[in-house]
């Protein structure tokens, strides 16, 4: 019986990623996230098939130039910034045309650089609502 619970608390950890009050539509045609509407909730989580990865969110994405034409699924990569001055064990995610979106957090960096060598492919998801951003963002943790 104990396993059970275990296996449904871990079942619900792994989906429950972002979860944000809205009345937007649900996206067409994602291909690396799942968004589910629930009682007014959107739930956004990494369509992963049970693939071993680390999820995170996306820092720094307000600050960012032209966000907006990134709302939705890409993908991207994450790029390691040794010269950035506030923080030299800085990974940025660059949109697969370039653009710079935001960054790892700064508490998820070390799991990361342990995890994969960079620069590594990831799969990002960015809306806004309220004129706030929701975003994740995931990577597989083997090659």
């Amino acid at each position: 019986m104990l396993i059970i619970v275990g296996i449904v608390v871990l079942f619900m950890i792994r989906y429950v990623v972002v979860t944000a009050r809205s009345s937007a539509k649900i996206p067409e045609g994602l291909r690396f996230f799942v968004v589910t509407k629930t009682h007014g909730y959107v739930n956004i989580y990494p369509d992963t098939n049970l693939e071993p990865h680390i999820e995170f969110y996306i820092a720094g994405v307000q600050y960012r130039k032209n966000i907006d034409n990134y709302l939705g699924e890409f993908m991207g990569n994450l790029v390691p910034e040794p010269r950035n001055p506030h923080d030299r064990n800085a990974i940025k995610i660059v949109a697969l045309d370039g653009h710079h979106v935001g960054y790892v957090p700064k508490d998820r960096t070390a799991e990361i650089r342990a995890a994969r060598t960079l620069p590594c492919p990831c799969y990002c998801f960015i809306t806004k609502h309220r004129g706030k951003y929701i975003t994740s963002c995931w990577i597989k943790t083997y090659l």
